[in-house]
């Protein structure tokens, strides 16, 4: 299930979902699914619960960095918004949504996202990996959260 965004076009809008799942503590991220300014929506990936968050700009900006808190599954996922095209305006962090287990991580703001990786575990994401532009080079985050069997969705 590969959701492919046209290169005229750009991520405004995350939904998250999220649920306190047996065996862990906390919330943990159960899905993510993406909106584009041109109306596309990706289907969900992973489980889509009813607890939804949706991370956006309030102007309709555009997606250039996540962040979050991640162990062995996706605890919480924020994202960077920016509403020009030009470095100079610093893009705006929205706080991260879910549980507050794991570890905390940031990959930071860029020029935009260019791919998403999305782990799924049975019962939410396991681990998410992004790349990134910045100029003309593509910049690999680090992978957050754990590897697993059910393989990586591409975004």
């Amino acid at each position: 299930m590969q959701f492919e965004v046209d290169g005229d076009d750009y991520i405004v809008a995350v939904q998250v979902t999220y649920d306190k799942i047996f065996g862990y503590d906390s919330d943990i991220i159960t899905s993510i699914t993406f909106s584009t300014f041109k109306g596309k929506t990706s289907p969900p990936y992973g489980l889509d619960t009813e607890n939804k968050f949706v991370l956006k700009e309030k102007n309709g900006g555009k997606l250039v960095g996540f962040h979050g808190r991640a162990g062995e599954i996706l605890y919480a996922l924020g994202a960077y918004f920016t509403t020009t095209t030009t470095p100079l305006t610093p893009a705006k962090k929205l706080p991260a949504v879910g549980g507050d287990e794991g570890t905390a991580w940031d990959d930071g703001a860029f020029d935009g996202v260019k791919k998403v990786y999305i782990g799924q575990a049975q019962d939410g994401i396991s681990a998410v990996k992004f790349v990134y532009d910045k100029g003309a080079e593509d910049i690999v985050g680090d992978e957050h959260g754990n590897d697993t069997l059910l393989g990586f969705e591409e975004v």
